[in-house]
């Protein structure tokens, strides 16, 4: 039943998320920051992360740094739902 109401609320979080950005597919860092109301520093350090899997999914263009959309708002929803 936890899994099921928590599987909800991150189809819930990406929902509302994807709507922020409809016709984008790749995500800048300031697009992230502006949509989550954080500093660069967040996202930046997010990226950084010792451990790979708690990182957000990202591609790198040159020096630029892009978060592919559905699947940066899946791990910021799992990421989320751990933190609570």
């Amino acid at each position: 039943m936890k899994k099921e109401l928590q599987d909800l609320e991150m189809q819930s979080v990406v929902q509302e998320m994807s709507s922020i950005f409809p016709d984008k597919a790749l995500l800048t860092v300031d697009d992230v920051c502006k949509s989550l109301e954080c500093d660069e520093r967040t996202v930046y350090n997010w990226s950084k992360r010792q451990n790979p899997k708690r990182r957000p999914p990202r591609i790198l263009v040159g020096r630029d740094v892009r978060f592919p959309k559905r699947t940066f708002l899946l791990w910021f929803a799992e990421e989320q739902l751990r933190a609570c």
